[in-house]
This record gives C-alpha cells, sequence and structure tokens, in this order.
C-alpha cells in the first residue's frame, strides 16, 4: 500500500521532515465520499503505525487544503487522500470504496481564500464578460505574473485579468476597443448591495481603476483604446506577458 511505500523512502528525502523539534499534522480527505471520524482515527494511527514521526503534533484550522484560521499552521502538513470516484446520478456513493489513495506531504497552499476576497459579486465594477477570479488567478500564473513584470492585456474590459496580475506584484497595461468600458459609468444611487464600495467613493465615475483602489493595488501603467486587429506596438516584444480573454459571441460584440 501507500504507506508501505512511504515507509520505504530513502531516509534523506523523509527525515527532514520527521525530525524533532518540528511540527506536524495528517489530514485526511476524500474526493467523492465521505470519511467518518472514527475512521479518520483509524487511517492516522495506521500512518504512525509505518512512519517514524519524531516531531509534536500540532492541530491547525485547515479544511479540503483551504485554510480557515488565522494560527500558526503545523511545519510539515501530511495528507491521506482517497479517491472514491462518485459520479453523481452514476453511482452511489455508500456503495463504493476507494479506488485510488495517495499519502504525500504538501508543498503550498492553493490560496483559495482569494477567491472569496476577489470575488465579482463583491466587486465595484463590472461588465458583461468579467473574468471570475479563479480563472483570472489560473491565467496570471500561467504567465508567471510576478513583481517588476510588465503584463498587457489587449481585451481588459473590467481588467479582471489585469487585477490578477497586480496582486502578484507586476506593473499592468490594458487597452479595449470600446471605450465606453474604459471609461466606466457614472455613480448611480441605486447601484446594487454588491456596490457598496462605490458610494464611498469621491469620483463621478466608477471604471476599472476604482477596481483597483478597492483592493489597494497598483493601477495600470494606463488603459488605452486600440484595435488589437491593428497593433499599435512596435516590434521587439516590451511585455513579459500578455493575458487576454479575446472577445466572441453577442455579448463580446464578436
Amino acid at each position: 500500500g501507500v504507506l508501505k511505500q512511504a515507509q520505504a523512502y530513502d531516509s534523506c528525502r523523509k527525515d527532514p521532515f520527521l525530525a524533532e523539534g518540528t511540527t506536524f499534522k495528517i489530514n485526511v480527505v476524500s474526493y467523492g465520499g465521505h470519511v467518518d471520524e472514527d475512521t479518520k482515527r483509524s487511517i492516522i494511527n495506521r500512518c504512525f503505525d509505518y512512519i517514524d514521526f519524531k516531531g509534536k503534533v500540532k492541530m491547525d484550522q485547515t479544511r479540503k487544503g483551504v485554510r480557515t484560521g488565522r494560527g500558526p499552521r503545523a511545519d510539515n502538513q501530511f495528507w491521506w487522500l482517497e479517491d472514491v470516484g462518485y459520479v453523481k446520478g452514476i453511482s452511489h456513493a455508500k456503495d463504493l470504496k476507494p479506488h485510488r489513495r495517495w499519502f504525500c506531504r504538501e508543498i503550498a497552499l492553493g490560496q483559495r481564500h482569494l477567491l472569496d476576497k476577489y470575488d465579482l459579486k463583491k466587486r465595484e465594477y463590472l461588465c458583461s464578460t468579467s473574468m471570475t477570479a479563479e480563472n483570472s488567478f489560473l491565467v496570471a500564473n500561467f504567465a508567471h505574473a510576478g513583481k517588476g513584470k510588465l503584463v498587457f492585456d489587449p481585451f481588459c474590459g473590467s481588467a479582471s485579468l489585469l487585477i490578477a496580475a497586480a496582486h502578484f506584484g507586476a506593473y499592468t497595461l490594458g487597452g479595449d476597443i470600446d471605450i465606453r468600458v474604459i471609461r466606466g459609468k457614472e455613480k448611480d444611487a441605486k447601484l446594487p448591495s454588491h456596490c457598496r464600495y462605490a458610494r464611498t467613493l469621491k469620483d463621478v465615475e466608477i471604471g476599472p481603476l476604482s477596481n483597483f483602489q478597492q483592493y489597494g493595488l497598483q493601477p495600470p501603467l494606463d488603459l488605452i483604446r486600440c484595435d488589437s486587429a491593428n497593433p499599435i506596438w512596435k516590434l521587439g516584444g516590451i511585455f513579459d506577458a500578455i493575458v487576454c480573454d479575446p472577445p466572441y459571441g453577442v455579448r463580446g460584440g464578436g
């Protein structure tokens, strides 16, 4: 089984994470199923039978890889993962047993708490094709957006992708053929409830730049009106990355 494989790992690969003076926690998660508390304890006890943990147990508030508390986490997070393969409407979860298992060490969290902070429902300025927070961060991550890099979005719209890039510390620049999207709209007393922050702004209009102000991010170097079918940039590569969601269909005006 997976625990015997972990037991057989070379000492140089596992001893640094099992040493005295460190803290650890064992997490149990089932994909497509449910693990009750008794089963969790049984699995954790089996881990101790195969692996020589010399550190101290430290419990923290983490649920399925998402940090739910503010306290310090254990130095080393170990995960027992099960895949039941449950498909709603096709299989019956209660009758299924895990067909794949893993025991592994956590390298890093996925920062899923950012999805709530940057949720479109809480964002001040949106347009009909604003990209969701999760997809925006995935694209910015693929583009390796980071400190000191220049990232351009030729179809920026409400700047969802640029917001994600700016969160990672990148300089941003946006363009769009629709000047109305870049200019924004006039503040209205009938703003939706999720636009409460807009009511505190002194500006007469709200637009893409208002979103950067809302999150405390460095604003774009500029937002310009341009047609990407006729590039305005000279050849030579001035950007570290280009991120975009090109317009398509009726809503995108394509």
